[in-house]
């Protein structure tokens, strides 16, 4: 009777047996414990997906066969440019998916046919006009134009390191309104409940966008930061 040792029966596993992988490597046979991965996505990411999947089951299910032609024309008309710096047209679904995301997050309404154009106002300034942390105060002026159909859109992000790298990649939504502009925003209490507490010594970070949700269309956005006084 063949007898098989317990280091040859491992030899032989692939796979996850209980709470324990078996795999091969270069090195030979191994066992680890098992751990679930788990997406840690924001509330923010979460409404974006959910944003998407509606917009994509409207596009087959309401949109008429001559609206989605609309879309596939437009979009030939406005290219997009990778990373790359190569210009390509999106698929027409994609484009009505981009701008719906945009209107529905602000808006809370979907566009069914595409806009005349991607019309969106820039902003032409944001300054920090206080950042202390005691007394907790932060305080923002943004400056630009807003249509009628047009949000300004804060964001921050949680670095605060003096001289905070690639900041850009880190930018969370803080807040949004249709107040004209140039206004003053009192945003400690949406940045402490987003972040943490205003700490001496470090830097607040904040950028401004504008976004049109008749177009579907945001802005490039404006930053600035400035140190936290005691």
């Amino acid at each position: 009777m063949l007898t098989l040792s317990n280091k040859q029966i491992i030899a032989e596993i692939r796979g996850k047996i209980g709470q324990w992988v078996y795999a091969r490597d270069s090195s030979g046979p191994l066992r680890r414990p098992w751990k679930e991965h788990r997406t840690m996505s924001s509330a923010a990411q979460d409404a974006r997906r959910l944003i998407f999947k509606a917009a994509a089951k409207r596009w087959n299910a309401n949109l008429t066969d001559a609206q989605r032609l609309a879309w596939r024309k437009f979009t030939d008309n406005y290219p997009r440019t990778d990373q790359l710096g190569q210009r390509y047209a999106p698929s027409g679904q994609g484009r009505h998916a981009g701008c719906n995301a945009i209107s529905y997050a602000y808006a809370g309404s979907f566009i069914d046919d595409p806009p005349p154009d991607l019309h969106c106002h820039q902003p032409t300034k944001i300054e920090i006009l206080t950042a202390t942390a005691d007394p907790q105060a932060l305080s923002i002026r943004m400056y630009g134009t807003l249509d009628a159909d047009e949000y300004w859109v804060l964001n921050a992000t949680p670095l605060t390191n003096v001289g905070a790298f690639n900041v850009t990649r880190l930018w969370r939504p803080l807040d949004f309104g249709a107040d004209a502009l140039p206004y003053t925003y009192d945003a400690i209490t949406a940045y402490t409940a987003k972040f943490s507490a205003l700490i001496a010594g470090k830097k607040v970070h904040v950028r401004l966008q504008i976004a049109n949700v008749a177009t579907g269309t945001i802005s490039i956005g404006i930053s600035t930061s400035l140190l936290i006084s005691a």
